[in-house]
């Protein structure tokens, strides 16, 4: 359901032709690289500021 839903978002942003880019994002929220990044000592506030400036990146920058 969550890579259906993502993948309707990057539709949305006209970047439905790139397959492997919801994978690619939901991996980031894999527990296990949450766990690994807070053992790192990366406050949960940066983690998800991280993922939320990855977010916009993504979806506004033009496609190449």
């Amino acid at each position: 359901a969550w890579r259906a839903h993502v993948g309707a978002l990057l539709d949305d942003a006209g970047l439905g032709d790139r397959p492997g880019l919801p994978d690619a994002l939901l991996a980031l929220l894999a527990p296990d690289v949450f766990a690994q990044q807070r053992r790192s000592g990366v406050s949960a506030k940066r983690i998800a500021d991280d993922l939320a400036l990855l977010a916009r990146r993504v979806l506004v920058e033009p496609a190449s």
